[in-house]
């Protein structure tokens, strides 16, 4: 197999990565506010209801589709998959918030009068690195 032929494939899988992505923070959000708005549960108690549900949502999307694991063991890579989230949120904090201690109080006016805040940018730029994270430990540790 070519180079170009496998940054295709590579790039096929993080492009399905990130669909999965946007689908756990639908099932998330959806979660959460029928929780909540609907069934008038706790916030906070929807809030882990929501998490709960996109996480398992996310894995076995993940493990199905994007990386195609074939293992049996299912709780083996359920563990890896949650010690992975647990890992890839801290890197994602340290960043939110070391950049958000770095830039201050800072907010910048982007056109069409959009504010961006020190911690909104800090907020992307932690969102990048999980993401990136996340893709790189589930693909060579958790469905390896």
């Amino acid at each position: 197999m070519k180079i170009s032929e496998n940054r295709g494939r590579d790039l096929r899988q993080f492009a399905k990565f990130l669909l999965v992505g946007g689908g756990n923070t639908l099932v998330t959000l959806t979660v959460i506010l029928t929780l909540k708005s609907v069934l008038g549960v706790n916030p906070w108690l929807s809030n882990a209801a929501g998490y709960v549900a996109g996480v398992i949502n996310s894995f076995f999307w993940n493990k199905l589709w994007v990386f195609r694991s074939h293992e049996r063991k299912v709780y083996d890579e359920a563990l890896r998959f949650i010690i992975g989230f647990g890992v890839c949120y801290c890197a994602q904090f340290a960043v939110t918030w070391s950049l958000t201690r770095l830039f201050g109080m800072a907010e910048w006016t982007l056109p069409g009068g959009f504010v961006l805040s020190s911690y909104g940018l800090s907020t992307l730029i932690g969102m990048a690195v999980y993401t990136l994270a996340n893709f790189i430990y589930n693909r060579l540790v958790t469905f390896r």
